[in-house]
């Protein structure tokens, strides 16, 4: 019996698969962080870490979709906001 699910479903992978091209998931990650805006959603980084703060008008499930999309370009976002904020760090230089 074929199989016909999603080819990444059960992977935890979320939109494009992980070999997907740097610029590709750069600008992945820019729209996320636009669409975010646009709905009152802020996110913010240490660093290393992010943190998102919704207004309580947006539903469970848009802040869902925003937590995986976050989670599945982590690196691409983080290192957008430090280049916005004219704070990015060589990754070496994380501690």
């Amino acid at each position: 019996m074929p199989d016909d699910r999603h080819p990444y479903h059960g992977t935890g992978q979320v939109g494009q698969p992980p070999d997907a091209d740097v610029s590709t998931r750069k600008q992945i990650a820019a729209f996320i962080l636009r669409e975010a805006a646009a709905l009152g959603i802020s996110v913010g980084t240490d660093g290393a870490e992010l943190v998102m703060v919704a207004p309580l008008r947006i539903s469970f499930t848009s802040r869902r979709i925003f937590e995986i999309a976050l989670e599945e370009y982590r690196a691409e976002i983080i290192a957008h906001i430090e280049a916005e904020n004219c704070h990015a760090v060589a990754p070496e230089a994380r501690s």
